[in-house]
């Protein structure tokens, strides 16, 4: 029996008066379509290899037309990490040793998180790091930055796959991939359909997702499959007072050094060589590392807070008294660990 006349046995036949429906194809058609591709020819002169877009402290990385996992746990600064490999992108500017190395035309940045206040601090970062002004537009410097936080899951699954129709970008950026599926154990495959898609396509595909609270493996199925998609991952981390961005995985090349970013008083956000000396006393920035994580854990999920919630969150999660829950909040306006934000009643971790 010849394989067209297994595939017509598996036909089966449309009653007569109803619609017909388009049949899911066989494993028999897909397998012609799949030889209908032809063998690989190792001699095919189109086959270049990947267009590196970044150096990273010497290391070619990051290639284009691939997908970049860049993870790290609540309050890390993977979405500052984001505006600061953009920055770099639009502005091929060289941010604490990353360099840009082919030029990025166009960008599509989907934020599925945060709110406009967070997004707004977000893109004062890219700016200063792009060297652009408040005289320009995103889109005038080539960057369509799309906040899906109110869309539904469902559309905004769809809404990143329309948009990346609509025209030939260099680099497509979601921040929060875990936003565009409301199981990510059992159906994250939309979500990695989606960003092979667009790798595909030819797009440098950025994609953030938490890891564990107990480990460093992305979260979830999703986060399992992402690493095995990821032909680079980006890790960021906040240690000793600074952010850093350590790059753990890469298909095409040596793994580069890390680099760190801090803010600075003023919350610029500086290459860690260019910030103040920091303290030598250990107890000091133990101290600072471990009440940044306590406003971490307060806030949780939450955008902003009020301080009556805050105070209440940490002696729950310290088992303390109110005078001491309200002596560590004070103490983490003054190190700019948490700030007040546009709504006077309320504040906002520093670090998104």
């Amino acid at each position: 029996m010849t394989l067209d006349d297994q595939m017509s046995q598996e036909t089966a036949q449309t009653p007569q008066g109803t619609e017909q429906q388009t049949p899911p194809q066989t494993w028999q058609e897909r397998f012609k379509s799949f030889l209908s591709r032809g063998w690989f020819n190792d001699l095919d002169e189109t086959i270049t290899r990947p267009n590196f877009r970044f150096n990273i402290m010497g290391v070619e990385c990051v290639p284009s037309g691939e997908i970049t996992a860049v993870s790290g746990k609540a309050g890390a600064g993977k979405s500052t990490a984001l505006a600061i490999l953009v920055g770099v992108l639009i502005g091929r500017t060289d941010f604490a040793g990353i360099r840009c190395v082919t030029p990025c035309r166009k960008v599509l940045w989907i934020d599925t998180e945060k709110g406009e206040y967070t997004c707004q601090q977000k893109m004062s970062v890219f700016r200063r790091v792009a060297n652009i002004d408040s005289s320009k537009r995103l889109e005038d410097v080539g960057v369509n930055f799309a906040l899906m936080r109110q869309e539904t899951t469902e559309d905004r699954l769809l809404f990143v796959d329309a948009l990346a129709q609509l025209d030939n970008y260099d680099a497509i950026v979601i921040d929060g991939i875990f936003d565009l599926t409301k199981d990510p154990d059992k159906e994250y495959s939309p979500v990695t359909d989606l960003m092979r898609r667009l790798a595909d396509k030819g797009a440098s595909v950025f994609a953030m997702l938490h890891t564990n609270k107990s480990d460093d493996n992305m979260r979830y199925a999703l986060g399992t499959e992402l690493q095995r998609l990821a032909t680079t991952r980006l890790d960021v981390e906040f240690k000793g007072g600074q952010h850093i961005i350590r790059h753990t995985k890469s298909n095409d090349s040596a793994l580069a050094p890390e680099v760190a970013f801090v803010f600075d008083e003023v919350g610029n956000v500086v290459p860690a060589s260019q910030s103040p000396e920091v303290k030598a006393e250990e107890v000091a920035e133990a101290n600072r590392e471990e009440l940044r994580n306590l406003m971490v854990a307060a806030f949780g999920e939450a955008e902003t807070m009020r301080s009556t919630d805050i105070m209440n969150r940490v002696m729950q999660i310290k088992n303390c008294k109110e005078r001491t829950a309200k002596s560590r909040i004070s103490e983490a306006k003054a190190k700019g660990i948490i700030k007040v934000a546009p709504k006077g009643s309320e504040y906002v971790l520093s670090g998104y």
